[in-house]
């Protein structure tokens, strides 16, 4: 699990802008977001950069519970 949905919208971004971003399809970003695909490390890096949070942040080694953007990246 990821919080990129969580994080993009808590951006006030749409897919495609973070797509656009990110350098990268807004299909490669609906597949993740859904789970469905892993980024390469560089593109997590950028999604990260367009989010504006860390890349362990948005993609966690812990499963994902429902936190709130505000207890994800205090200060969101």
């Amino acid at each position: 699990m990821n919080r990129v949905r969580q994080l993009r919208l808590a951006a006030g971004l749409t897919q495609a802008a973070l797509a656009k971003a990110a350098g990268c399809t807004e299909q490669a970003i609906y597949y993740i977001e859904h789970n469905k695909r892993n980024p390469s490390l560089a593109l997590a890096q950028r999604i990260a950069r367009a989010v504006g949070a860390p890349v362990h942040v948005v993609f966690p080694a812990e499963p994902v519970d429902d936190e709130s953007p505000e207890e994800v990246l205090p200060g969101a």
